[in-house]
């Protein structure tokens, strides 16, 4: 049997300091150092952090330092390359002693993750809870732990509620409804895929997902549309195809991860 992760006074800590972020905003715009890296930690699909630098760009112009970081997280070459033609505006503002330690804890996370050193994340995250810098790139990041436990009522929790804070985060609804979906949850896991959608119309992995959540209510013929739709926008996403045969054979499984590899979903 696998050992349960134990990090609930992280998990406090998380939902609570979110829970006194609330915002109403809605508009997209530039992506931070913090939130790249979270994407990368929390092991979202490489395509999907590209689609998410292209439409959005940089608040910052990359250096070596954060191509290092990004790569230590175990970001795809791909995400790199990305960087390094995107649209970037440069900061007149220094990083401060906390961002900086942030940024490295986030790329420590993403190591650790990688290597399913769960615990170890669990205290390199924990460290960096001491005031309200990056609370929500460091609840996507748990979000990733709790998902690798099966834990994803809890997930859901801390993507909601990411989500509530801040709509634009990237890709926190296709995280959320995945979650949503594995938890039983479809019709709101069907919603958050379509809000991403509506963001990022060739999203696979919301595809996929959206797919299987729409298996789940009986609907095979537009579930079968939705994971075609997902082969389309990007036929590298290994998952789709498998998914695609859960929808025709019948095979019983639950809905998708949102943290699949280039190489094929989770388990």
């Amino acid at each position: 049997m696998r050992r349960k992760v134990i990090f609930a006074p992280l998990l406090c800590l998380v939902v609570v300091s979110l829970d006194f972020c609330p915002t109403t905003k809605a508009s997209p715009r530039p992506l931070r150092k913090s939130e790249i890296l979270a994407l990368a930690a929390g092991d979202i699909f490489p395509d999907n952090i590209v689609m998410e630098i292209q439409a959005d760009g940089l608040a910052f112009l990359p250096d070596d330092e954060f191509r290092s970081l990004l790569t230590s997280a175990g970001a795809d070459p791909k995400v790199i390359a990305a960087l390094n033609v995107a649209n970037a505006i440069s900061s007149s503002a220094n990083e401060s002693a906390t961002e900086k330690q942030l940024l490295q804890r986030l790329s420590r996370a993403g190591s650790q993750i990688k290597a399913k050193q769960f615990d170890a994340a669990v205290q390199t995250l924990s460290a960096s809870l001491s005031d309200d810098t990056g609370k929500n790139e460091l609840g996507f990041v748990v979000g990733v732990i709790l998902y690798e436990e099966d834990r994803f009522a809890e997930a859901s929790q801390i993507y909601s509620q990411i989500a509530a804070s801040d709509p634009d985060f990237p890709q926190v609804h296709t995280r959320l409804a995945s979650a949503l979906c594995n938890n039983g949850d479809a019709e709101p896991a069907i919603r958050e895929n379509k809000i991403e959608l509506a963001r990022n119309p060739k999203n696979p992995v919301a595809h996929s997902n959206l797919g299987l959540a729409l298996r789940a209510l009986h609907n095979l013929n537009a579930a079968k549309l939705e994971l075609e739709a997902a082969i389309q926008s990007n036929p590298n996403f290994q998952p789709a195809y498998d998914n695609l045969g859960i929808v025709l054979f019948g095979t019983s499984r639950r809905c998708g991860r949102s943290c699949h590899t280039e190489e094929g979903p989770s388990s």
